[in-house]
């Protein structure tokens, strides 16, 4: 079954690839190719029969409770896939800061960070992007980046960027050239996916988002009962999502979705355990990886987008960023030895900043009786201790030192129980508390095995 480990493990593999052809070793290189192509046949028959086990899929019409944006945020202007000569700090800080966000690390004075991306240019990944994003096109550059998150996950970590038109308030149609859930690729965190293109005008303030409307069948995963349910034709209005107007000053990291559950092998399922190659210190990053193995339970807290300290500063394991409420509204008690140990799912330390900076956030309980977490009822963000912002930042360093946003205000939200906090089971087994682990996700890997195969062929015969 497809899960993160496996990605990490194609990516290892293909920095051997490499590695071996460096030696001279083409009869190596060649060997290597042949396994990636059919590791790819494999998994093409492994995708039939995954394929076989989704049912009918329904339209989101013909589903009660129907699923729903949760978020839509115009999360950063010219600012994904900067060339990456133009990011290297601290020499290019002058120039960079003008356009994209730009902090001091508050770990090492002196040094600079930026949330400014560039779409790397290794080989593996460059597998994952369309065509056209690996050209040196103009227009493939200083791409804008706008997540969305749903009320259920989506089936594959690239349901299709073309099947993403976002209108503008000037009436323009600007379809996505590139969808993913990079940075929040895990397998459980698939409801969030980030389209990146030309939205809008970002800081100028006169051409923005004001809609997203799904163009085509992509595929969503029902959480517990395994249901596949076609997304055509869900739109998101910048009414109901404020923060789709990039110079909104209230725009701000929001909490949309918490969902308590007991951490079953299910659930243990859609977390990784293995750093990718180019990618080390993030996993395993869950729970039981951070707290330890009394970890009976966690909130999967999901925010409206990436949410850090100054856009790139990521928040510690032990930073009381979260309040959970009993029903009665009473905090539990935050900190080690209590029954709300800290946080996870950002690096594998507590005290590190090897963060996957995403806006997921689980939440560790203790509770083997299960007599507390049974009686949770709300997650609250305060946002006064730590304020959160999109990776944007506060706009200082684009303003003159001027703030143009005001980061996070104080908000809560209602706790989800999973069935399985009732000892219930679900008919589709561990894939509801792993979405992404489907046949378009084996897909996935198929093409990337079928890249990695056809690259090592062409190496040991350029070489």
């Amino acid at each position: 079954m497809y899960n993160q480990d496996n990605r990490n493990l194609v990516s290892a593999l293909g920095v051997t690839c490499y590695l071996v052809s460096a030696t001279g070793n083409m009869q190596g290189v060649r060997q290597l190719g042949t396994l990636f192509l059919g590791a790819a046949l494999l998994l093409d028959f492994n995708s039939a029969a995954l394929a076989a086990q989704t049912g009918n899929t329904k339209s989101w019409k013909d589903v009660e409770p129907q699923p729903k944006f949760l978020a839509a945020v115009y999360g950063m202007a010219d600012c994904v896939n900067v060339p990456p000569a133009e990011t290297v700090l601290p020499d290019k800080k002058n120039s960079l800061q003008t356009k994209c966000n730009v902090v001091e690390d508050p770990d090492t004075p002196g040094s600079y960070i930026t949330s400014a991306a560039s779409f790397p240019n290794n080989p593996i990944a460059q597998q994952q992007l369309p065509a056209w994003l690996r050209q040196d096109r103009t227009e493939n550059f200083y791409l804008d980046a706008l997540p969305v998150s749903l009320s259920l996950p989506f089936e594959s970590d690239h349901p299709g960027h073309e099947f993403f038109v976002i209108t503008t308030n000037k009436g323009r149609n600007a379809t996505s050239l590139f969808s993913g859930a990079v940075p929040a690729n895990e397998p459980n965190e698939l409801n969030s996916i980030a389209l990146a293109g030309h939205f809008g005008d970002g800081m100028t303030g006169s051409e923005w988002p004001m809609k997203v409307t799904i163009v085509g069948d992509v595929f969503l995963k029902d959480y517990f009962t395994g249901e596949r349910i076609n997304a055509n034709g869900m739109t998101a209005r910048v009414e109901d999502f404020p923060d789709m107007r990039y110079m909104n000053a209230n725009a701000a990291p929001h909490l949309v979705q918490a969902i308590i559950e007991p951490l079953d092998s299910g659930v243990m399922a859609g977390e990784s355990s293995t750093n990718m190659p180019l990618r080390p210190g993030v996993y395993p990053n869950h729970c039981r990886a951070i707290w330890g193995n009394d970890v009976t339970h966690r909130i999967r807290v999901m925010l409206s987008g990436g949410a850090t300290l100054n856009g790139v500063t990521q928040v510690l394991a032990t930073d009381e960023v979260f309040k959970v409420l009993k029903k009665s509204g009473e905090a539990l008690t935050f900190g080690a030895n209590e029954v709300f140990m800290g946080l996870a799912d950002l690096g594998n330390s507590k005290t590190k900043r090897i963060a996957d900076t995403v806006n997921f956030f689980d939440l560790c309980l203790i509770d083997p009786s299960k007599a507390i977490v049974s009686d949770i009822g709300k997650v609250q963000m305060p946002c006064n201790a730590i304020k959160l912002y999109y990776p944007r930042g506060t706009g200082v360093s684009v303003n003159d030192g001027k703030v143009i946003w005001n980061g996070c205000q104080d908000g809560s939200i209602d706790v989800i129980h999973s069935p399985k906090m009732n000892g219930s089971t679900s008919t589709a087994g561990s894939s509801t508390q792993a979405p992404g682990t489907s046949s378009s996700a084996a897909s996935i890997s198929k093409r990337m095995f079928l890249g990695l195969g056809a690259q090592c062929f062409l190496r040991s015969l350029r070489d």
